[in-house]
């Protein structure tokens, strides 16, 4: 069955190799991690994909459950998405900043959503995860609130990490 014709010419729907989803990963993180510190910390949240071809691309799509105290100074919750060829060195190709956490004056609590649309330019496994940090050095949260942590009483629904090999991408 045709779809269209360009230039006189019959394009079938066989003949798009672009666009389509190869596969599919995703994890949850069903934890609670906190910290204090202003430097980037790992999550716990990663995935290793590898792509089927060099011109395939891999969507990231994050949803974390955050929250921070202010204890005197303004704070936010840092996230940022890294990846790690087979073999290579990590490096960050997304941030994600937790302002938008709405609350009371003195806690920030919400979901922190992103994607982000990356070229591995590889046939090799590629690592994707999830660090924070906070701003300025209060407590930060990230996960769920299945425990007593009262950062996230408001919080219901898991933090999660969506990769997606996408072939062809133009």
């Amino acid at each position: 069955m045709a779809l269209t014709k360009i230039n006189n010419n019959t394009l079938s729907s066989a003949g798009i190799a672009t666009g389509k989803v190869l596969q599919v990963l995703n994890v949850v993180n069903s934890t609670q991690s906190s910290t204090t510190s202003t430097s980037y910390t790992d999550l716990g949240m990663s995935l290793a994909i590898t792509p089927s071809a060099t011109s395939s691309k891999i969507l990231i799509q994050i949803n974390l459950n955050g929250s921070f105290l202010n204890t005197g100074s303004s704070e936010a919750l840092y996230t940022r998405l890294q990846v790690t060829p087979s073999g290579g060195s990590a490096s960050t190709i997304a941030v994600y900043n937790g302002y938008g956490l709405s609350g009371q004056a003195n806690q920030g609590v919400g979901t922190i959503s992103g994607s982000t649309l990356h070229s591995a330019n590889s046939t090799s496994a590629q690592t994707y995860k999830i660090q924070f940090r906070s701003l300025n050095g209060n407590a930060v949260v990230l996960g769920t609130n299945n425990s007593s942590n009262a950062l996230l009483s408001d919080n219901s629904t898991n933090s999660m990490m969506t990769l997606m090999e996408i072939a062809g991408w133009l």
